[in-house]
């Protein structure tokens, strides 16, 4: 069935990766995009079908689905709890207010007790405004209620927000790569200024003890009203440190600094933004490039966070051998030949409060057009590295690389 969906659970056993479990949407149906995002801790699993068609709307505390398909791509998102080896699902998951195209489920977190969904094609208010719906899980009798559901003050149209989202303890970041905000940097109130140029911007929530409270608003620090910036794209939250990705970031600066240049040399070659919030002050910690930046790069479209680790993906790229490289030499790249899109990641670390470039990765199949980097995740030791449309065995199969960091 085309476009249906799938997700594949494997675990560790010793030095092997098995699969654990192969799961299914309960009532699979063509475009259904069951697994196009996904969010796991612990037992539990949360999976998003941004191409659902249910005119259901809330929430069933049951293992099920719907074959309804009288809203076109309304968007569900399925819950599972693991007992032993087996995965059960819990919840099914719809939009309190669903309705056709709103794509709910196109981005997914949890984290402690508590479910983030993003709808970035929302438009109850504004086309392509954006929202983001919260849910509380109940561990002890395994359901999931509604919390509510947040926009910014400042919502405007094709604003994109909740295109991303993370959560990690109290604390939520929701992406709007799309925002218009005509000022940049941090502040405690929204700006309601409507520029020409995507440049993005990230809110900043706390979670109260009943609902997620806005906290503050963080836009790029340089915001040259000309430029595409997409900041937010990406996200990654870990304890106090946050990661935003910002692929259309222009400057062809190709090292790491403690501010963000202003410079416009290398359009759409991409950067992250690194922060540290201490529960009162967010500061600016580091920019991020790679040694071998170019344009159209796309830097930052995936991004995982890990303690003092952070993994990043750079689809674009084109080196054609298969390395892990430690360090900076850019000597790995003389004699290599041109393998379009082959994709590489990127690991940094964070010593002492400074950031550095710690590993270039390629993958040991290193294909044309394979995409590596296009999904990514660091945890403890451990990497996990997509390349969606690597043709092998067969014709953009895709597969998964684990590395040990």
């Amino acid at each position: 069935m085309s476009s249906s969906g799938a997700v594949y659970i494997y675990k560790k056993n010793g030095s092997t990766w098995v699969l654990e479990a192969f799961i299914k949407s309960p009532t699979p149906a063509i475009s259904q995009a069951f697994g196009q995002t996904i969010a796991i801790k612990d037992d539990y699993l949360v999976i998003g079908a941004p191409g659902e068609d249910s005119g259901l709307t809330g929430i069933i505390n049951s293992p099920t689905g719907s074959a309804d398909a009288s809203a076109s791509n309304s968007g569900s998102v399925y819950f599972y709890k693991r007992t032993g080896t087996v995965w059960n699902q819990i919840s099914y998951i719809k939009a309190d207010d669903s309705f056709s195209n709103l794509y709910f489920g196109s981005s997914v977190a949890i984290s402690n007790d508590h479910i983030i969904v993003g709808t970035p094609d929302d438009y109850h208010s504004y086309t392509g405004g954006g929202a983001i719906y919260t849910y509380k899980i109940d561990f002890g009798g395994a359901s999931v209620s509604y919390l509510n559901k947040i926009t910014p003050s400042n919502l405007k149209t094709n604003m994109n927000f909740g295109y991303s989202v993370a959560l990690s303890n109290n604390y939520l970041v929701v992406g709007a790569p799309s925002d218009t905000a005509t000022s940049n940097g941090i502040s405690s109130t929204v700006d309601f200024g409507i520029g020409s140029n995507s440049s993005g911007a990230v809110y900043l929530y706390k979670f109260d003890g009943t609902i997620f409270n806005f906290e503050k608003v963080i836009k790029p620090p340089v915001n040259n009203q000309t430029i595409n910036y997409n900041f937010g794209l990406a996200l990654a939250l870990h304890n106090n440190t946050l990661a935003i990705g910002s692929p259309s970031d222009p400057s062809a600066q190709n090292s790491i600094s403690l501010t963000a240049p202003a410079d416009t040399g290398s359009y759409d070659s991409g950067a992250i933004h690194v922060y540290n919030y201490d529960g009162t002050d967010l500061n600016y910690e580091a920019f991020l490039k790679t040694t071998h930046s170019f344009s159209a790069d796309l830097f930052g479209r995936s991004i995982s966070i890990y303690g003092d680790y952070i993994l990043a993906g750079n689809t674009y790229d084109t080196n054609s051998k298969s390395i892990i490289f430690q360090g900076l030499d850019p000597s790995i790249f003389a004699g290599s030949s041109v393998l379009n899109d082959s994709g590489a990641a990127y690991l940094f670390k964070r010593t002492t409060g400074t950031w550095t470039q710690d590993k270039y990765i390629k993958p040991s199949t290193n294909l044309n057009g394979a995409y590596f980097g296009a999904s990514l995740s660091i945890f403890n030791n451990q990497l996990a590295i997509s390349s969606p449309r690597l043709s092998a065995p067969y014709s953009m199969s895709g597969g998964v690389f684990i590395f040990n960091k």
